[in-house]
């Protein structure tokens, strides 16, 4: 039953998880077979296009999704596992009729040009377009939807790796030798492959060949290699006269793990490209990893400004999400730095959920100095209602003590209520049970267990109509907690 059939005269319009409202009304979960895209430009879009193409991978692992691009580009978008497919002809009287299109060219297309589907994303303001994004206000040539698919020129320049070390310690701290140096991975060898040529390792380096890749962070080379000095460091690998682009780099790289910290984590990084975590371990101090590397992106416009590429690029990536939000999926995980200090309140929660209370966490948007949708005298009621009830817990948090500090709180909680702003947002991508309380013209935050309640011309939200939506699912926790 949905909050879109008709009511109880005076109660708001409200949802359940899952349900998502629509310019048509409320729509079922977007769950698409096949998925095609349509992506302009050489083979280093594919690259470009990675982050967000791997976004909707994750967002829709079931579904089937086939790469409609110059065939060079197709063949990268298969080589970086981000597609299933890239038909030769893609032409409309060719494909079967997809659940999903997105169109990652900048402006509208005909409709009539389009291979069919039952959904179609693009960026512009096309009328047949369910899911849109606004196009940027410049966008390169080779984007735009009227456009030949060119191949784009080569260009030269270095190509960067980051390498995010967790724990380095020197021997001398563990008590396992003289040397006093910070000792993170040990880098030992690296090659170089070009996904555009299509052929093998294009360059290797390895031993004392290693100290020309050394950018900050490392230790001075070694014969064998050489020792990252931190939490940070960088490699330059130069890249290949003639190449065409993108590459894959492949790295060996030995944990300074013992049995003082028997484990070594990490995590490689490519600008533009997918990230690679590393984990050595006693058992297995050697480890291996790839990455695909992007051809070295143009400088930004005089005064730091965004070129058209990477406008469009940021326009890829809110399309995709509009599509993965659409579809009620899980968002990708966040990465917070892990919470070394106690917290009373968190303590206090965990306490109480062993005893078999219900921990309600109220974010107001007012906490976060962001404005509000909800009056303070409505989240009162509500706080002093709930707290009055027999084994609930009620916290009042917000983004003010930190995201980190947030987010252990919100791990801890089992029920959410706000009116918008940080903290409810995070609460959503967490996947935590969230009623979101809007106002007529407001917007939920995306997130597979978030469901809202509005403003409508029934009348405005009142603290009874939460607590009304909030009561079942209280009794039901605590019921199986007994």
């Amino acid at each position: 039953m949905s909050g879109a059939a008709p009511q109880a005269a005076g109660f708001p319009a409200f949802s359940l998880p899952g349900e998502w409202l629509t310019a048509e009304g409320l729509q079922p979960p977007l769950r698409p077979d096949a998925i095609g895209v349509l992506l302009p430009g050489g083979p280093e879009l594919a690259l470009a296009a990675e982050p967000a193409l791997a976004r909707l991978r994750a967002g829709f692992p079931e579904a089937r999704i086939a790469i409609l691009a110059a065939p060079g580009t197709g063949a990268v978008a298969l080589a970086l596992g981000v597609a299933d497919t890239a038909p030769a002809d893609w032409s409309a009287e060719t494909l079967d009729p997809f659940d999903l299109l997105i169109d990652l060219r900048a402006g509208s297309a005909e409709r009539e040009s389009l291979p069919d589907a039952r959904l179609y994303a693009g960026i512009g303001d096309g009328a047949y377009l369910a899911i849109a994004v606004p196009a940027p206000h410049r966008v390169p040539s080779w984007a735009m939807a009227e456009e030949a698919v060119p191949i784009a020129p080569v260009r030269v320049g270095l190509l960067e790796i980051s390498l995010e070390a967790e724990g380095a310690h020197s021997p001398a701290s563990a008590g396992i030798g003289a040397d006093t140096r910070p000792l993170g991975f040990a880098l030992t060898a690296v090659s170089l492959t070009d996904l555009g040529a299509g052929g093998g390792p294009v360059a290797q380096w390895d031993n004392a060949a290693l100290a020309g890749l050394l950018g900050e962070g490392w230790h001075d080379a070694e014969p064998w290699g050489a020792w990252s000095s931190g939490p940070f460091s960088t490699l330059r690998l130069p890249q290949p006269p003639g190449g065409v682009g993108p590459y894959r780099a492949w790295l060996r790289l030995r944990g300074h793990v013992h049995g003082i910290a028997p484990e070594a984590a990490g995590v490689l990084h490519a600008e533009g490209g997918a990230a690679a975590a590393i984990c050595a371990t006693l058992d297995r101090p050697v480890v291996e990893a790839s990455l695909t590397l992007p051809v070295p992106a143009p400088p930004t416009e005089e005064g730091g400004a965004a070129t058209p590429s990477q406008m469009l690029l940021a326009a890829w990536a809110l399309l995709v999400e509009g599509c993965v939000a659409r579809g009620g999926q899980a968002p990708a995980p966040l990465r917070l730095a892990a919470m070394a200090e106690a917290l009373p309140q968190r303590e206090a929660a965990i306490a109480a959920r062993d005893a078999g209370e219900v921990v309600v966490a109220l974010l107001p948007a007012s906490a976060q100095a962001q404005g509000q949708s909800w009056p303070e005298a409505a989240w009162a009621e509500l706080e002093a209602v709930l707290a009055a009830q027999p084994g609930v817990l009620v916290l009042r948090l917000g983004a003010e003590i930190g995201l980190p500090r947030l987010a252990a709180m919100l791990a801890v909680v089992d029920l959410a209520v706000g009116d918008g702003g940080l903290a409810l947002a995070l609460a959503a991508r967490q996947g935590l049970r969230c009623i979101a309380v809007l106002d007529a013209a407001a917007e939920a935050p995306a997130g597979p267990a978030l469901s809202w309640i509005r403003d409508d011309a029934a009348g405005a939200v009142a603290p009874g109509h939460v607590l009304a939506l909030l009561a079942p699912e209280i009794a039901l926790l605590r019921q199986q907690r007994r």
